[in-house]
C-alpha cells in the first residue's frame, strides 16, 4: 500500500508515512450483509384486542338441544292419533222414537271419518264421500305434522284442535239421511260425540301448550347459548 500524497510505500503498523509525514486514513469499513427481518406474529393472548370471530348464529334463532317438555310435546301428540282409532261420533234415533229400538245406530272413528272407509258396515247405505270429513282430516294431518316438527308444533296442533272443535260444531250439518241433514231431522235423528273425540281434542291442546313452552326455553337457551359464544371470543 503506498501513501496517497506521496506516493512512497507505507511501513506496515504506521501511523504517518515516513517520508511526507501524512497521516495514514484507514480504510473504509465494508457494509455488514442485509439480514432479513422475520414480523412477529400478532399478539393472540388473554388480553389481545383483536377477538376471534364468534361462529355464525343459526337463523332460526333456537337452541337445538331438546327440553323434556319437548318430548312430552310429542308424547302427547302419539296419544292424540291413537285417540282416532276409537269411536268419534255416534249417530241415533232419539230415544223416544219407536225406531230408536229397532234401528242400529252408526258408530265413527276417527280414522273411518279420515278415509271414509266403514270398519263394522254401520252406515250400509253411505258411500265413502258421505262418511269422509274434511275438518277431521284436515285435523289428522296437520297433528301428523306436529310430530314430524321440531319447531312450530304449537301452531299446527293448535289449528288441529281447532279443526276438531269445528267439526263438533257442524256435525249436524254434515251428515245427511234419506236426503235431510241430521239438523233437519227436527231432533229425531242425533248425534253424540264420544269420550275419544273429546280426549283427542284436549290431549293436542295440552301438546301444544307443552311446545310452545318447549319452544320459548329453547330461544331462551339460543340467546344464552350465543352471548357465552361472543363472551368466549374475547377470553
Amino acid at each position: 500500500m503506498n501513501c496517497k500524497f506521496c506516493g512512497q510505500p507505507l511501513e506496515e503498523g504506521k501511523r504517518f508515512c515516513t517520508n511526507c509525514g501524512a497521516p495514514i486514513m484507514d480504510p473504509a469499513p465494508t457494509s455488514p450483509a442485509p439480514t432479513t427481518q422475520t414480523t412477529k406474529p400478532p399478539f393472540t393472548g388473554p388480553y389481545s384486542s383483536s377477538p376471534t370471530p364468534a361462529a355464525t348464529p343459526r337463523k332460526n334463532g333456537i337452541s337445538k338441544e331438546k327440553t323434556v317438555l319437548f318430548w312430552a310435546s310429542k308424547a302427547a301428540f302419539i296419544v292424540a292419533m291413537l285417540m282416532f282409532l276409537m269411536p268419534f261420533m255416534k249417530i241415533s234415533f232419539n230415544k223416544e222414537s219407536k225406531l230408536a229400538q229397532s234401528a242400529k245406530p252408526i258408530t265413527m272413528t276417527g280414522k273411518e271419518l279420515i278415509f271414509g272407509i266403514d270398519d263394522d258396515n254401520d252406515a250400509k247405505d253411505s258411500t265413502k264421500n258421505d262418511l269422509q270429513n274434511v275438518r277431521v282430516i284436515l285435523a289428522g294431518i296437520l297433528l301428523v305434522v306436529s310430530l314430524a316438527m321440531t319447531q312450530g308444533g304449537y301452531i299446527t296442533s293448535g289449528i288441529s284442535a281447532g279443526f276438531l272443535l269445528l267439526y263438533m260444531r257442524s256435525a249436524e250439518s254434515s251428515y245427511s239421511l234419506n236426503g235431510k241433514t241430521i239438523k233437519e231431522w227436527d231432533g229425531l235423528l242425533e248425534i253424540n260425540f264420544q269420550p275419544a273425540l273429546y280426549a283427542a281434542i284436549v290431549i293436542t291442546i295440552v301438546g301444544a301448550v307443552l311446545a310452545g313452552i318447549d319452544e320459548s326455553k329453547r330461544r331462551k337457551m339460543f340467546r344464552e347459548e350465543q352471548s357465552f359464544s361472543t363472551f368466549g371470543s374475547f377470553v
